[in-house]
């Protein structure tokens, strides 16, 4: 990562086998944006510094709060996702009540996904340091 200071912002660009990702942060190293071959992303904050809202491909999505965990995700003051919570995230269940349920391991880390069925919705899914879900080749099936 080579970062560079422009306009108050720290950006970042990181170049792989995947192509080049551009990182961009405010100055309390926040991440408020990402682009990257289709993919733009930006990210707002609350004065405690929870994420308030994203906005992927201009489509964007709120965030609501209980304390640190997030209990819901809203879209046009819609509940999308709504995360219940047991010892740690058990399931997010989306507007018509069909349940992902969290398979974890034992550390606590998401391995996979599962529907109500306990079906696997992939062969396997893990979760990055970042809240990237990425599926068996490694790709992201869902940027959190």
């Amino acid at each position: 990562m080579k970062p560079c200071h422009k306009n108050s912002l720290l950006a970042s660009v990181v170049s792989d086998s995947m192509g080049i990702t551009q990182y961009t942060f405010n100055t309390v190293n926040q991440l408020v944006g990402i682009q990257k071959d289709g993919l733009t992303a930006t990210y707002s904050y609350l004065p405690d510094g929870m994420r308030s809202e994203k906005t992927v491909n201009g489509v964007t999505t709120g965030h609501l709060w209980d304390g640190t965990d997030m209990v819901a995700e809203t879209s046009d003051d819609a509940v999308v996702y709504k995360y219940v919570r047991g010892a740690g995230l058990l399931y997010a269940e989306n507007a018509t009540d069909e349940k992902t349920w969290y398979v974890k391991d034992a550390h606590g880390d998401t391995v996979q996904l599962t529907d109500g069925n306990k079906t696997a919705l992939s062969n396997k899914q893990m979760q990055t340091g970042f809240g990237e879900l990425r599926d068996e080749r490694h790709q992201i099936v869902r940027i959190a």
